[in-house]
């Protein structure tokens, strides 16, 4: 199987260390955002019409990271009720492997996108519990599951007051639902 971690912390961390801990019988691809140059989506449609981004950054690898990879992992504080600055980067500049064209699913406008066979698990981090900032950041995965036609996806909050055994038990558990350790 083979994985892509999009790893939207700030900074160094053991949740980090304990996901690839918990892979270690599958292929990984540790994208560490912060250290990457991921430009702002620029809304200027230009990928749409060329099917890459015209920025000159890492946002290539963002992509390739993407597409090349089975089930994807979204690591990320919870910032307002929403993603890092870092994985928002990210996942816009994803936007060039969907088609220009929207169409509604659900309730949703979402992209036809080309490589949308995903299965995603999405980690926020939140120093202490918050259900307005929980509530937000749940709502706001489900829009991306369906804007970015996952095939599947699950969702856990950690907060940094767990004691190192319980953050680990939780990882592993999201895990488990979703990854085959056959």
């Amino acid at each position: 199987m083979k994985i892509c971690l999009f790893n939207g912390m700030s900074s160094e961390n053991n949740i980090e260390d304990m996901i690839i801990k918990n892979l270690d019988k599958h292929e990984i691809k540790h994208l560490k955002l912060r250290k990457m140059n991921i430009g702002y989506c620029r809304c200027c449609s230009a990928c749409s019409k060329l099917g890459k981004c015209v920025q000159k950054d890492d946002g290539f690898e963002v992509v390739e990271g993407y597409k090349d990879n089975d089930i994807i992992i979204f690591l990320t504080p919870i910032k307002y009720g929403a993603y890092s600055k870092e994985l928002k980067k990210a996942i816009d500049r994803t936007l060039p492997i969907g088609d220009e064209k929207l169409l509604v699913k659900e309730g949703y406008m979402t992209h036809k996108v080309l490589y949308n066979n995903k299965k995603v698990i999405v980690i926020g981090v939140l120093e202490k519990e918050n259900k307005e900032a929980e509530k937000s950041f749940s709502s706001l995965v489900k829009a991306n599951y369906y804007n970015m036609d996952w095939k599947s996806y699950k969702e856990t909050i950690i907060y940094e007051y767990l004691k190192n055994e319980e953050i680990e038990n939780k990882i592993k558990s999201v895990l488990k639902e979703v990854i085959s350790y056959e």
